[in-house]
């Protein structure tokens, strides 16, 4: 944090640290306070984090804030530290209730930045492959019930919304095809592993 000429404090970055004060009529006079700085909305340099307001998407037309990019089975307490903030003011919750630590993050849920019991900022968890949705949120892993629900969609049978055009669109072509079914068959079969489920690998 800095400290300008009237006292007034500006975080710089995200963490703690010590403002020392001592008078200008005698040094003997001091003092010191503790703050904290915390960044008021999410942000990740391992996932993307895209928010209402921001640039174009470029993933999908949603009208949601989000974070994509996560593995299918990442635990809650291994999701938490691959943001910036600090992992004691997020929290993840599905369907309103606050997940356990080992508990796998899925597409639905959502990432709220809380601070002193203050809300920030939230997200909706996108985890790609594992259908689900705010009000039913998936379980963060890739099964053969989500490439039946992927199959659905293409034969038209299962409406597809904004939330399913990001998490199944495996290419990021902003198109769901068969392109897309092609390499989740073969991950659910052990025969590919995707990075970030970004991506065939």
């Amino acid at each position: 944090a800095t400290v300008d000429a009237n006292g007034k404090i500006t975080g710089v970055s995200e963490g703690i640290t010590y403002i020392f004060i001592t008078s200008t009529v005698a040094d003997v006079v001091n003092d010191y306070v503790l703050v904290y700085v915390s960044s008021k909305i999410i942000t990740s340099d391992v996932y993307t984090v895209w928010h209402l307001g921001d640039s174009e998407n470029e993933l999908a037309n949603v009208d949601f804030s989000y974070v994509i990019g996560a593995n299918d089975k990442t635990t809650y307490e291994d999701f938490k530290q691959n943001f910036d903030n600090n992992p004691d003011n997020l929290v993840v919750k599905r369907a309103g209730e606050e997940i356990n630590y080992n508990d796998y993050v899925g597409t639905g849920m959502t990432l709220s930045l809380i601070i002193n019991g203050t809300l920030y900022d939230q997200v909706v968890i996108i985890v790609r492959g594992d259908n689900g949705t705010v009000e039913k949120p998936g379980n963060g892993i890739i099964t053969s019930t989500d490439y039946a629900t992927l199959s659905s969609i293409l034969a038209g049978l299962t409406i597809k919304t904004p939330i399913i055009s990001l998490l199944y669109d495996l290419n990021k072509n902003k198109i769901l095809t068969v392109t897309d079914l092609s390499p989740m068959s073969l991950y659910i079969a052990g025969k590919a592993t995707f990075t970030n489920l970004n991506g065939l690998n």
